[in-house]
């Protein structure tokens, strides 16, 4: 089943034409405007920002009064300040989502839950001693237990982790940084119209458009925009298109595919065949990208990593992918690899500080063996997340992703001396599993290097495989 980031969601939650008023007894507004909302369908507002794992329906219980108690013992709910309760703060902090498209797509299921929950809330506060006297008689114990019967069922840092920003910062630093590959016939808002050197490429897109529509232009202005056009693509089915994004099989990801691929074949006229966007792929644009690439890699995960969420594969803090891959422009080359290593191995490069004798890499790259005997690769800097944050408040209105993306990470590669060890997949396990690291029984050797890390093919840092030692 495909899930868009901004799927839309049925009128759950609708106030019926002849709204109850605050005179009605809480029970009844409960009844009518709580309970169609815990017994539909159709996933809630919720998903404006969590792609799984939260829904309103999961702060609801089958009564009104167990609900209430339930609720304001969790701290959701304030009953010297209804207005103000922390339940209604969370249901309206999808109107603060920068994404306007998406903010209109929910605003009136939003809406009409906002009103209900409310109305509801109000009116218990005013009208309903008993439900309110009732929580002074129970013990801290019992009322702790009660809380526990509302709210996700999943941990908070698996709630935290599939939320839609954490997604689309993902996706920013994997899959959108890589987006010049793509250049120009995908991106034309990296096209300049005034920069003389940018005119075959405007005429080269201007091409393309009339050949094949808008849906070349695969990348949007910004990240969340691109992600908001591939996972509304993607849920069109099209016998002869595979999904951009291909959640059932992730690496048939048409976006995965088509860099992997060459132009389609000559007919025996001399002109091209077709282009295809099923099996076999073909690519008008040719080979932008190796499948022993870094960059497959990443994008390659990303994308099942966006799969696995949407589909509520995560339920455990154990699950969770716990490091961040952080492309650079910093190359790494190695020079001068054996001839007794076949061109085209896949290799992997590790970066380590020099002073860290034992423990993880900072640093990493993938790339083949070419034939004059070198490996290339871009370095992606390794940042381990801490999900185990005993501070963290899951339930905070103020801690809205939709305000808070992440901002530009300083670079751990800084001018010093660095470890680097190499592993070569002699055995063919890249080809079983692209995404895997190479074990102890892969490795080539080791050596250091001292480096200041400027950016760029022409600035790389090269080592030669000569000094390797193990």
């Amino acid at each position: 089943m495909q899930i868009s980031i901004t799927a839309g969601v049925a009128n759950c939650a609708e106030p019926p034409s002849d709204a109850i008023s605050s005179e009605s007894h809480p029970s009844e507004i409960f009844e009518s405007r709580i309970m169609p909302i815990f017994k539909s369908t159709q996933p809630s507002s919720c998903i404006q920002c969590h792609l799984a794992s939260v829904d309103l329906k999961d702060y609801i219980l089958p009564s009104h009064q167990e609900t209430f108690i339930a609720l304001e013992r969790a701290g959701l709910i304030d009953r010297k300040h209804p207005s103000q309760s922390k339940i209604l703060n969370l249901i309206r902090m999808g109107e603060k989502d920068p994404n306007l498209s998406a903010k209109r797509l929910h605003q009136k299921t939003r809406q009409a839950e906002l009103e209900a929950f409310e109305d509801w809330i109000i009116t218990t506060c005013e009208h309903d001693p008993p439900v309110l006297d009732s929580d002074a008689s129970v013990n801290d114990e019992a009322k702790s237990k009660v809380a526990t019967l509302v709210g996700p069922e999943h941990p908070n840092e698996v709630v935290r982790y599939t939320r839609k920003q954490r997604l689309i910062e993902s996706f920013t630093r994997e899959v959108w940084s890589q987006r010049m590959r793509c250049f120009p016939c995908h991106t034309p808002f990296e096209i300049n119209a005034s920069d003389p050197k940018h005119v075959k490429a405007k005429q080269r897109h201007e091409d393309l458009v009339k050949q094949y529509g808008a849906r070349i232009n695969l990348f949007e202005k910004d990240p969340s925009g691109t992600l908001d056009r591939w996972v509304a693509a993607s849920r069109k089915k099209n016998q002869n298109h595979l999904p951009l994004i291909n959640l059932d099989t992730p690496k048939e990801s048409l976006i995965l595919l088509k860099p992997l691929s060459k132009v389609p074949a000559k007919r025996e006229d001399g002109t091209l065949s077709p282009v295809s966007s099923i099996l076999p792929v073909s690519h008008a644009g040719g080979l932008k990208m190796f499948e022993h690439d870094q960059s497959y890699k990443a994008i390659r995960r990303w994308i099942e990593d966006y799969a696995d969420v949407v589909q509520g594969k995560y339920v455990s803090v154990d699950q969770l992918p716990t490091e961040k891959w952080i492309p650079t422009q910093k190359i790494i080359r190695m020079s001068n690899v054996p001839d007794t290593n076949e061109v085209g191995t896949p290799v992997q490069i590790f970066v380590h500080p020099k002073s860290q004798k034992q423990g993880l890499p900072i640093a990493f790259t993938q790339g083949i063996i070419t034939p004059r005997g070198f490996v290339n690769g871009p370095l992606y800097e390794i940042v381990r997340e801490e999900l185990n944050n005993a501070e963290a408040d899951s339930y905070s209105p103020d801690d809205n992703p939709a305000t808070q993306p992440e901002g530009n990470m300083e670079s751990i590669l800084t001018a010093g001396e660095y470890r680097i060890r190499v592993y070569v997949d002699r055995h063919g396990k890249l080809d079983i599993d692209p995404a895997t690291y190479l074990t102890e029984e892969d490795f080539l050797g080791e050596t250091s290097v001292t480096t200041q890390w400027k950016l760029g093919f022409p600035n790389a840092t090269i080592f030669s495989a000569s000094n390797l030692r193990r």
